[in-house]
């Protein structure tokens, strides 16, 4: 590439085994700046990770798991019984 090369973002989008990493690993060995928003989203919910305040503020304590991370059953889909209330933690 050339100085005068312009930049652009790409976003790779898809389902489970639709060829996300083996695209971004291609673009990453063509040069390309790689984000894995995966790895910032769990180092965020890992357990002492910045986000993990927020989510028990804003949603409860049964978002986080027993190790202190976010429980990811929880966050995916919040379930709720007939009464309304939220299920705990699936641990």
């Amino acid at each position: 590439m050339t100085s005068s090369a312009q930049r652009f973002s790409v976003g790779l989008t898809g389902g489970i085994g639709s060829g996300k990493t083996t695209v971004a690993n291609l673009l990453g060995e063509l040069g390309a700046a790689l984000v894995d928003t995966d790895a910032i989203a769990h180092q965020l919910t890992a357990p002492g990770g910045l986000a993990i305040a927020d989510i028990a503020a804003q949603f409860g304590a049964d978002f986080i798991d027993a190790h202190g991370a976010a429980c990811a059953p929880m966050c995916s889909a919040t379930r709720r019984h007939a009464t309304g209330s939220r299920r705990s933690c699936i641990r």
